[in-house]
């Protein structure tokens, strides 16, 4: 992927945190292993309990009984209810802008 694709992703999601992502992470996650590509961030059960009210990433990709999310449209969903990126600074926690 090239740095414009990249970047026309981060842009049309409107990631602010989380974009750096993109490249490490594989295209499409599906469902039962959001834990272990978000590294325990988030369980599958949250993300499909969101789905069920409405509230979750916008985009899904169902196939037969197995659900997946495109990878920026699940960073989104992220960022929306309150992910960021904190970094260490003298031992004290600073919100990365």
């Amino acid at each position: 992927m090239t740095d414009k694709e990249l970047q026309e992703i981060i842009d049309a999601y409107e990631l602010k945190h989380l974009g750096f992502l993109i490249e490490r992470l594989p295209p499409i996650i599906e469902r039962t292993e959001i834990r272990h590509y978000l590294g325990g961030l988030v369980a599958p059960e949250t993300v499909r309990h969101a789905e069920s009210t409405k509230k979750g990433p916008r985009e899904v990709i169902k196939l037969g009984r197995k659900t997946a999310y495109p990878t920026a449209s699940l960073l989104q969903w992220l960022e929306e209810n309150g992910a960021t990126v904190v970094k260490l600074e003298c031992g004290r926690p600073r919100l990365d802008s």
